[in-house]
């Protein structure tokens, strides 16, 4: 009992979690045999590089650090790096450095679109994708739009914001329907829905999930060139097995690609 409480056991000098000023997301936390490294992703707006503040700083039992919450670290190196040196309760320290990684809002822009794609995959035939307007005529009624993403902020870690989706000189929205027997509106129509909806996005995933009156959406977002891809899943259904629109189109489609310009 003598030597727990006099501490002469604790080599313990690890950074168990941190949080600096505009962090996006948990930290990324790596320590083995040559490396004790710390990445963060951060909003760069209105961040000053030379005086990032510490916000919440956990260490192991009983060590301390060369600095605390409240204090700051200097990123401003062409690397975005800073180093934090903690020193356990035997004396012995260990220094970690700490990247910053400022997150690209490489999606927040006021887009137009540039193609609607739709991929189907027949339960015992054939595979393909084609444009959705060379399937629906009304579909191109969308193709004048504009798609605004607004970025609102990051609430608990994650970026959320606002899609405003507006419609083109002809003043008219999309529709999805093929016939009076194939509508596929309730599948597509959703995916960037007409007027204003909410955004959230997944820092590990890169899916967006968008959202408007309690009905959601889910699309892998990814930079293509100057523009972005808008990557969906759509659900799957029962065919008739009449190989028509309905099992091709309705039963069949499993992706959808909207790409922005």
């Amino acid at each position: 009992m003598e030597d727990i409480k006099s501490g002469d056991w604790n080599h313990e000098r690890n950074i168990i979690s941190i949080n600096v000023q505009n962090q996006i997301g948990p930290a990324a936390i790596t320590r083995n045999e040559s490396t004790q490294k710390i990445t963060v992703y951060v909003d760069p707006d209105g961040l000053d590089y030379a005086a990032v503040k510490i916000n919440s700083l956990v260490l192991s039992y009983k060590a301390s650090a060369d600095v605390e919450p409240g204090g700051t670290l200097n990123f401003d190196n062409p690397e975005y790096k800073s180093q934090i040196t903690v020193t356990s309760q035997t004396g012995k320290s260990l220094t970690w450095d700490v990247v910053l990684e400022p997150y690209e809002w490489f999606y927040v822009n006021e887009w137009s679109i540039k193609e609607q794609r739709i991929f189907v995959s027949q339960e015992w035939g054939s595979a393909w994708d084609e444009d959705i307007t060379g399937v629906i005529a009304d579909a191109a009624k969308e193709m004048d739009n504009t798609i605004e993403i607004i970025k609102d902020g990051v609430r608990d870690g994650t970026p959320f914001g606002r899609i405003i989706n507006s419609s083109g000189e002809d003043g008219e929205y999309g529709s999805f329907k093929l016939s009076d027997d194939v509508d596929l509106n309730p599948k597509l129509r959703h995916l960037i829905p007409i007027g204003e909806s909410d955004w959230e996005i997944n820092l590990d995933t890169n899916v967006m999930t968008i959202s408007k009156d309690g009905i959601t959406s889910s699309a892998k977002v990814t930079k293509e060139g100057d523009g972005v891809r808008l990557e969906y899943t759509l659900q799957t259904h029962e065919p008739r097995w009449d190989y028509g629109a309905y099992d091709n189109y309705w039963a069949w489609s499993y992706k959808y690609h909207i790409d922005l310009e």
